[in-house]
């Protein structure tokens, strides 16, 4: 009867993801069709190079000591996020200093240093472009009349591509353009956006347990204090009286440490909520404009072959198209 009245309630609650799951199930665990981890066309639009201004959008590229950088429009926006972490580090590990071991302060200065990595790399790193066409390139999609047509950058765009208008540029896999940190998550800068989110849901949660455990550990050791003193006071006296000590308890260190529990508490929830939420599609090769669709991949949760294979699409993906490989040079020369 509960199960009746629960599953009642589901459906008119999510009417859609419930009747999903139900032809999910229904068609069976192998009856899904996979969701390709690449592109349908392989040819001709991935061997497709354009190093020109045109390309780029609204994107900035520089070149230092070799390495050429591709910085997002709204790159300036790491700095908030970055600052309000860095303040938020600084009051826990000013609070908690003396209670704190080496090997723990080593493992928060590694999360945070790839965090910080990660982000910048976000906003410096070339998204996924599909660049514009070059002077007197055909578009190699033309016949592809089932494509979408965009016409801003006047060509075709591949299967799972979008145009981002932060950038004004055509993005592969384009995922979102992430006002926070300032920068445009697509199929070649998907795998340092999740980094970021683990790794500062990492250090979030482990300034959370040294919160938690300042507390606990310090209201257990100011009762036994008051139970000692107690019991010394009953000793000398020979009658029951109540000794306080002004120094067992710092109101003001008490609610610095409530105030930190409840922002790395929030911050957990909503920074660790969505690294779970980012992770789960990355496992099964979903974008979130897909996912807004409910264009789940959830055979992948049950073939860890294919997981891995949604891991390394993400983890390894090809080299820009706004750079123009050596050996394409010397050939157009």
């Amino acid at each position: 009867m509960l199960i009746s009245l629960f599953s009642f309630f589901f459906f008119l609650s999510c009417p859609r993801f419930a009747l999903r799951l139900c032809w999910f199930i229904s068609s069976g665990w192998g009856g899904v069709v996979r969701m390709e981890t690449v592109g349908v066309f392989v040819a001709p639009q991935e061997d497709r190079y354009n190093d020109t201004a045109a390309a780029l959008g609204h994107i900035a590229r520089c070149k230092c000591c070799g390495v050429t950088f591709f910085w997002s429009p709204d790159a300036a926006m790491c700095c908030l996020p970055t600052f309000t972490t860095l303040v938020i580090v600084f009051g826990v590990v000013f609070t908690l200093w003396n209670e704190l071991g080496v090997f723990e302060l080593c493992i928060l200065v590694a999360l945070l240093s790839t965090a910080f990595i990660s982000a910048f790399l976000v906003i410096c790193t070339d998204p996924g472009v599909y660049p514009r066409l070059s002077r007197g390139e055909p578009d190699p999609l033309h016949d592809a009349q089932d494509l979408v047509l965009c016409r801003v950058c006047g060509v075709r765009r591949p299967p799972r591509t979008s145009h981002c208008y932060q950038c004004n540029v055509c993005v592969e896999e384009h995922d979102h353009h992430c006002v926070v940190i300032g920068g445009c998550v697509g199929r070649r800068s998907l795998r340092w956006f999740v980094l970021y989110l683990v790794t500062v849901s990492g250090a979030t949660a482990m300034g959370l347990f040294w919160v938690c455990r300042s507390l606990f550990v310090g209201s257990f050791a100011v009762a036994q204090q008051r139970r000692d003193t107690r019991n010394s006071a009953w000793n000398r006296t020979g009658h029951y009286s109540v000794v306080h000590d002004a120094g067992d308890e710092n109101p003001l260190a008490i609610a610095v440490l409530v105030l930190l529990f409840v922002t790395l508490l929030l911050v957990l929830l909503l920074v660790g909520g969505l690294a779970i939420f980012y992770v789960f599609m990355l496992l099964t090769s979903t974008t979130r404009r897909e996912s807004q669709r409910m264009q789940f991949n959830l055979a992948a949760v049950l073939r860890p072959r294919l997981m891995w294979e949604n891991l390394m699409h993400v983890a390894c993906p090809p080299p820009s198209k706004l750079l123009v490989p050596t050996h394409r040079k010397d050939f157009i020369t």
